[in-house]
This record gives C-alpha cells, structure tokens and sequence, in this order.
C-alpha cells in the first residue's frame, strides 16, 4: 500500500493498493476531511510523481472541529 500525504493535518489524505494514483482522483483527505484532489505530474516519464492537493477555496475546512486551530 502506498499513501499520500495530507497538506493540512500531514497523515494520510489518500491510499493506494495499486501502488497508482489518477490526476483529480479523491474527495476528501481520508485523515481530516479537507477538501482536496490528487495531482499527478508526468512531464518527465521516467519519474512520475503524485501528490495531494488540498483545496484553495477559503472557505474549505477539515472535519475535525473544534480540534484544528486553522478551521475554526
């Protein structure tokens, strides 16, 4: 199993048993909750990498509360 990290909580935001992730594949960090999407950069095939984005919209928070001092 691979993982990505989440950009807002830093645990894991998404998982893979396949080892793969998809342009735009996700919802919701599997940790938090934040909004976000996989990105997945292959300009140069011998070193494809994927990350996760959280979103940009101000108004996106996690699902954590009262918990997270930044979505509060």
């Amino acid at each position: 199993m691979i993982a990505l990290s989440c950009d807002h909580c830093g645990d894991d935001a998404i998982t893979s048993e396949s080892h793969e992730f998809s342009d735009g594949q996700g919802d919701r960090c599997e940790s938090c909750g934040f909004p976000g999407t996989v990105s997945v950069d292959d300009a140069d095939p011998e070193e494809v990498s994927a990350y996760w984005r959280i979103s940009d919209d101000v108004e996106a928070r996690c699902q954590r509360g009262q918990v997270c001092e930044e979505c509060r």
